[in-house]
C-alpha cells in the first residue's frame, strides 16, 4: 500500500501539467526589456494542449522554425517555469548561434512573467518582464500567427 501511495504521489509531483487539464494559453507581453536586443521577445505564447504537451511561440521561433516548438514546464509554489531551446539561430550579422536556452517564469496568481535568454557558453544573459493573460479560446495573437 505504501508503494502504491508513494508511486501515485511521485507521479503527481513529476507531472508538470497536473494543474492544467484543459487547453489554455498564456498570452504574454514582455514590455520591460531592452529594445536593442531582439533575443528577448516582445510577445510570447505558452500553449497547454490539455493532453500533457506544452509549446511556445514567439517571433524568434517563427523566424527560424515557422511554427510553435515543444517546451517543458514545472509548476512549483504557484509559478510555472517553462523552458525551451532555440538551436542553430543566426544573429543580425548572420553569425550562427548554436544554442539559446530560454526560461519563462509565470506567476499564476498575478500573470507576471520574467523571460531570460541565455546563449550557451557565453556570459551574456538577457531578460525581460511583463504580464500574461490566460486565454481559453486557443487563438494565437495575430502577431504570432
Amino acid at each position: 500500500m505504501k508503494k502504491t501511495v508513494l508511486g501515485i504521489g511521485l507521479a503527481a509531483l513529476l507531472s508538470p501539467l497536473s494543474a492544467v487539464a484543459q487547453p489554455l494559453m498564456y498570452d504574454c507581453d514582455i514590455n520591460n526589456r531592452d529594445p536593442r536586443v531582439d533575443w528577448v521577445p516582445a510577445k510570447l505564447a505558452v500553449i497547454f494542449d490539455g493532453q500533457g504537451k506544452v509549446s511556445v511561440v514567439d517571433h524568434i521561433i517563427l523566424t527560424f522554425f515557422q511554427k510553435p516548438m515543444a517546451a517543458s514546464v514545472v509548476e512549483r509554489n504557484g509559478k510555472l517555469r517553462v523552458r525551451w531551446q532555440v538551436k542553430n539561430a543566426k544573429d543580425n550579422l548572420n553569425q550562427r548561434v548554436p544554442n539559446f536556452s530560454y526560461t519563462a517564469v509565470i506567476t499564476k496568481s498575478t500573470g507576471a512573467v520574467k523571460v531570460s535568454a541565455n546563449p550557451t557558453n557565453t556570459p551574456q544573459n538577457w531578460t525581460g518582464r511583463g504580464t500574461c493573460n490566460v486565454r481559453k479560446d486557443g487563438k494565437l495573437p495575430k502577431v504570432l500567427r
